[in-house]
């Protein structure tokens, strides 16, 4: 019926979709069904890895703005600072409002390659970075060493790395001397992979059930 007498046309697949999401939302307030776009978003996520450019992204004042490049990534090489606006990806303008949009164009196979136009304070014109697509590690895992023989270890959130990059920062915290102590800064950490929250908590915890 829908599919003869609705004012809009209307595919098989578009309604499949829909009832397979309203039987699994009508579940519990956890369970979510997930398309192939978000899908692939979610298991960039909980990865830690994923082939693009290198940037984090977030909109600011209606505009797409880079909070950082990744350390390493092709925009890290090519010069992207933070703070730059994207303008343009391979000619098409960026858009407000569409900020998943501009990720999911600048991801895409190793290799391949995408050109960004930004803009930036301080120069008269935009500028232009080709750029060729590799495999990019999103670090969760962030420290520092303070006085007296302390450390400071930040994880921003839990992905499949986020273990190995802990085990990583802390090996390198104590390469001459071992910690006298540690700061292990959680805030606005929203959560992510189980497993891996439990792995980083049995790095700390010497006997008991976790979960």
């Amino acid at each position: 019926h829908v599919r003869r007498e609705y004012v809009d046309a209307v595919t098989g697949d578009q309604l499949d979709l829909a009832a397979v999401d309203g039987v699994i939302a009508s579940l519990d307030p956890h369970s979510a069904f997930l398309d192939p776009t978000e899908y692939e978003a979610m298991r960039v996520s909980t990865s830690g890895h994923y082939s693009g450019v290198g940037i984090e992204v977030a909109e600011q004042d209606g505009r797409i703005v880079v909070v950082t490049p990744i350390e390493g990534s092709p925009a890290d090489r090519a010069g992207v600072r933070a703070g730059d606006v994207l303008l343009e990806i391979d000619g098409q303008p960026v858009e407000a409002g569409r900020l998943d949009d501009a990720i999911e164009r600048m991801r895409g196979f190793v290799g391949s390659s995408v050109r960004l136009v930004v803009g930036r304070a301080g120069e008269p014109e935009p500028l232009q970075f080709a750029l060729e697509r590799s495999d990019v590690h999103v670090r969760t895992v962030r420290s520092e060493s303070l006085p007296g023989r302390y450390g400071y270890v930040r994880i921003t959130h839990f992905n499949d790395a986020t273990p190995g990059d802990l085990g990583q920062q802390l090996s390198a915290l104590q390469a001459d001397a071992p910690l006298a102590g540690l700061v292990l800064d959680l805030r606005g950490n929203p959560g992510g992979v189980l497993e891996s929250a439990v792995r980083v908590a049995d790095d700390f915890l010497v006997s008991g059930v976790i979960v």
